[in-house]
């Protein structure tokens, strides 16, 4: 917001001051370089007397600059309000009742009123300017506008300029700003399309975690499905191992009684204990010998463990 407002403040300083330039260089290099000379209408004083004023505006300097006037005067009849240099041209051709004058020379930015003094009225607009390469404008009195439509012009014209100028500049402000937005969006979708593509690599790689979690918890049920029915087996053997255990010793010690009672002699024992160690080397079945008493009631615990295992 407070960019926006930046912004606009600086689009109408720029478009203030272009207006002001603009303005100023108009004034400056069009209306300042162009004088601009006044005819006045005849005025009468007396009988046979008329008074003709001649303004000139100088804003540059004027060299050799040429009145003519449908009227026979002389230098006499010429009056300045300053001091200049007037030079009467003789007229070999043309209407001899004409009057041509040379103005030598009018300083830059000074104001000149010149007073022609005849015997008859005459026609503003038959006194003629020659400019001999000067820039002069010339005006009639009779012909002066109120200065009210001149500033109205003069509005109308700083008006056009001003919304020419604030046009311009809100185009290129305008397209500054799309340029900078354009820039800014196609970051903002570089971002986010980064951010999209980094979104689906997570969400892909979430997946495949799910998937391994999933095998991985498959092949743990699998093993603990292995792992009871080893336990199953190993409690079967053991409690076979176990009944066959009980039937070896029920044999092992009947063939000993046997023995001793063949016997009948204290080495019928040792003799007994020989006849055993001889069948175990044959057989190479030496755990035989050995006292392992297995604890039935824990192989019962045991079962029973593995069954609720089962059940759930």
């Amino acid at each position: 917001m407070k960019d926006r407002i930046w912004e606009s403040i600086i689009t109408f300083l720029i478009t203030g001051i272009l207006t002001f330039l603009s303005s100023y260089g108009i004034t400056y290099f069009i209306q300042k370089s162009i004088s601009v000379v006044t005819i006045g209408d005849s005025t009468k004083i007396e009988e046979k007397q008329f008074l003709h004023l001649i303004n000139i505006s100088a804003f540059e300097d004027i060299k050799n600059l040429r009145i003519s006037v449908p009227s026979k005067i002389t230098e006499k009849q010429i009056k300045s309000n300053v001091p200049i240099n007037i030079k009467i041209v003789k007229n070999n051709i043309g209407p001899t009742s004409d009057s041509v004058f040379d103005i030598t020379k009018i300083a830059s930015d000074s104001n000149v009123e010149l007073i022609l003094m005849t015997d008859q009225p005459l026609n503003a607009k038959e006194v003629i300017i020659n400019n001999n390469g000067n820039k002069v404008d010339v005006e009639y009195t009779s012909e002066l506008k109120n200065p009210i439509t001149g500033q109205i012009k003069s509005l109308a014209l700083n008006a056009i300029m001003f919304a020419t100028l604030l046009g311009l500049t809100t185009y290129f402000v305008t397209r500054y700003q799309d340029k900078r937005m354009k820039k800014y969006t196609d970051e903002h979708e570089k971002i986010s399309s980064e951010l999209r593509e980094e979104s689906d690599r997570m969400n892909q790689g979430y997946k495949q975690m799910d998937q391994r979690y999933k095998q991985t918890e498959k092949y743990l049920s699998s093993l603990e499905t292995r792992l009871n029915n080893s336990k199953k087996r190993t409690l079967l053997l053991q409690a076979k191992l176990n009944d066959y255990r009980k039937e070896l010793n029920f044999w092992r010690n009947t063939i000993r009684k046997i023995i001793y009672q063949s016997y009948e002699s204290p080495k019928g024992e040792k003799k007994a204990e020989q006849l055993m160690e001889i069948v175990s080397s044959s057989l190479k079945t030496y755990q035989t010998n050995e006292k392992q008493d297995h604890d039935f009631e824990s192989l019962k615990v045991l079962s029973k463990m593995i069954k609720d295992i089962d059940e759930d």
